[in-house]
């Protein structure tokens, strides 16, 4: 959970998580379509295995997509992203193994 009060925040998490189910259902339709035309049975396609299944593989999915647009990342990039992204802005939050 995020507790935040920041506007900006809510809405990037917001319209993160609308294009994280488009593009679900839209592998999920696609898969399921191409199955349905190979005689498997549609009803076996759940929702809640497909969920698992899309969020396990999220990664591959992005690097396949920043493979296809070109978009090459070494390691510098991951350090930088890294070196940023992991330092924890919140300096006076009291952490959970202080206590």
């Amino acid at each position: 959970m995020i507790k935040t009060t920041n506007a900006n925040i809510v809405e990037a998490l917001i319209w993160v998580a609308i294009l994280t189910l488009l593009v679900s259902r839209l592998i999920y339709n696609l898969v399921r379509r191409m199955a349905e035309a190979k005689g498997k049975e549609a009803v076996r396609f759940t929702h809640l295995r497909w969920s698992t299944i899309f969020s396990e593989t999220a990664g591959k999915h992005l690097t396949a997509l920043l493979h296809y647009l070109n978009i090459k990342m070494d390691l510098m990039d991951f350090y930088s992203l890294y070196d940023c992204q992991a330092f924890d802005p919140h300096v006076n939050r009291q952490r959970f193994r202080e206590e």
